[in-house]
């Protein structure tokens, strides 16, 4: 989440961490607020609410606050997430219930070494309608210029998986914050991409 996510979305958001919290799958919550301080959450109604959800949760939900508003502070290693696995999501969801949270962590832990989403995205070759996809091989060749296709979720033909409802393994983390990515963390940072999160450890 962040200072500028709807009061609505919040609430709705209160309602969903109560019920993840519940979960036999679940071992903590973090929600990551993005570009301002704590403080600045709690003077709102809906933000005061997360906060008495986290005050009472026996830190199984808790929040970490980041002046910066960046898509990449859900990978902070300031997080300090307990669990190996680690199951991401948006504020506005797409939430999974507890049956696809629970199917998707046991396909994770038969492929630990790799992010495991639900949510596909394809990159066709920019040639292709932008709103068609056909399923089947798509040939890569060197050169092709390609296009990031967001009018659908990918099946066969995704290339990549949103970090919303993925699955990934903490060890990554220390990768995204080393310094041979510092490159592509400023990449990420001077690109105008508002993108909220929360994570979820399992």
């Amino acid at each position: 989440a962040y200072f500028g996510t709807e009061d609505l979305i919040l609430l709705d958001l209160h309602d969903r961490i109560e019920d993840m919290m519940e979960w036999t799958i679940v071992f903590e919550i973090i929600l990551v607020w993005n570009g301002g301080a704590k403080n600045q959450m709690l003077e709102r109604e809906s933000g005061k609410m997360l906060h008495q959800v986290s005050m009472k949760s026996k830190n199984r939900f808790r929040i970490e606050a980041f002046e910066e508003n960046s898509l990449l502070n859900r990978y902070h290693p300031r997080l300090s997430i307990a669990t190996s696995a680690v199951m991401y999501l948006d504020d506005d969801g797409p939430f999974p219930d507890l049956k696809t949270a629970t199917v998707g962590f046991e396909l994770w832990k038969n492929n630990a070494a790799r992010q495991v989403g639900a949510l596909g995205r394809a990159l066709p070759l920019d040639s292709a309608a932008p709103t068609l996809l056909h399923d089947g091989f798509e040939a890569h060749c060197p050169g092709d210029h390609r296009i990031y296709h967001f009018k659908s979720f990918a099946a066969v033909h995704a290339q990549m998986v949103l970090p919303s409802m993925s699955l990934n393994h903490k060890g990554y983390l220390c990768y995204i914050w080393s310094e041979t990515k510092a490159r592509v963390r400023d990449f990420v940072n001077n690109h105008n991409i508002q993108y909220h999160s929360k994570s979820i450890s399992v």
